[in-house]
């Protein structure tokens, strides 16, 4: 990303890294990357055996390459990677530990040009309208989270 440009949400940021990853590129074959055996000295040697390929590495997380390159259906039981759990499951300060803090701070004390969260208790529909619908670098989270998980964050900012 160019610095001072739009910020990925995690979600946004794992679906790009997924999607890269799972395009066709040759198996990694470890052998073909090391040195001669004589020059390496102690080594590790099933790691010479080891071959790595997309869908192996994809399926060891649950993940299917074809699916995510587009050429396969989704299989109904499949759960795609989110960092937005279910509203029943939602931790806001979890949440806003990993969506929030890089820009808010860690303690929503604000850092750079980006405000301190310390009227949340006094301005919460402005804070839940700027959360949904963002505002100048404040990114949109409208689509990412429900207005329930984004009242969640306000109150549990409130409490700071």
């Amino acid at each position: 990303m160019p610095p001072g440009g739009p910020k990925l949400s995690d979600q946004e940021a794992v679906d790009i890294a997924i999607y890269v990853d799972a395009q066709p590129h040759p198996d990694f074959d470890l052998k073909e990357h090391l040195l001669p055996r004589e020059k390496m000295g102690y080594y590790n040697s099933k790691v010479l055996e080891e071959t790595h390929s997309v869908a192996k590495n994809f399926k060891a997380l649950g993940l299917d390459v074809n699916k995510i390159r587009g050429s396969g259906a989704p299989a109904a039981t499949e759960a795609k990677p989110t960092a937005t759990p279910a509203a029943s499951a939602f931790d806001p300060a979890a949440y806003f530990k990993a969506n929030c803090a890089a820009c808010h701070g860690a303690n929503a004390e604000g850092q750079g040009s980006f405000p301190a969260l310390d009227k949340a208790a006094t301005e919460h529909d402005t804070y839940v309208e700027t959360i949904l619908n963002g505002k100048g670098a404040m990114p949109s989270f409208k689509g990412k989270l429900t207005e329930e998980q984004v009242n969640k964050i306000v109150e549990w900012l409130a409490k700071k």
